[in-house]
């Protein structure tokens, strides 16, 4: 017997998959009576047909693989956060396409509308690793101290 599929969702992945954001997802789920529930303390919606494919996609990429982020320590947690402003910047990306804008023109779009700094050419680089490594692709691979060094004075 097949695994049942979800048909509750968080807000922020029913957001991602309209093209909006979180805020916009609950009002709407609340004005047309969408099914509801609790995860947690976690409201989850019951999106309607249309919405269902895409959440379930968006869901499968960005589901907790068992980690809780109170177990993360400060400098991981920082890097699964720029991994995700990553994918969100992706997903508007590929909602832009979808929507039937020019590639260099959704680029320069997203880049400038995204709630952290970014440039065309990054945001590139990331959509091209999603879509060949999937999310594991817009992880940073950097080993040790990365950046300026502290001067030593002698």
């Amino acid at each position: 017997m097949p695994a049942k599929l979800p048909t509750q969702f968080p807000a922020a992945v029913i957001a991602a998959a309209a093209g909006g954001c979180k805020r916009t997802a609950i009002r709407r789920a609340l004005r047309e009576n969408w099914q509801r529930g609790f995860n947690g303390n976690q409201f989850v919606f019951e999106p309607p047909r249309k919405l269902l494919a895409k959440c379930r996609a968006i869901a499968r990429l960005v589901e907790p693989r068992g980690l809780r982020p109170s177990a993360l320590i400060p400098a991981r947690r920082a890097e699964l956060m720029r991994a995700s402003n990553r994918l969100f910047a992706c997903l508007m990306l590929a909602s832009a396409l979808d929507a039937g804008e020019s590639h260099e023109r959704a680029l320069v779009r997203v880049a400038h509308v995204a709630t952290f700094k970014c440039s065309a050419r990054s945001l590139r680089r990331w959509f091209t690793a999603l879509e060949s490594q999937g999310i594991a692709g817009l992880a940073e691979r950097k080993r040790g101290r990365v950046g300026r060094k502290p001067e030593v004075k002698a």
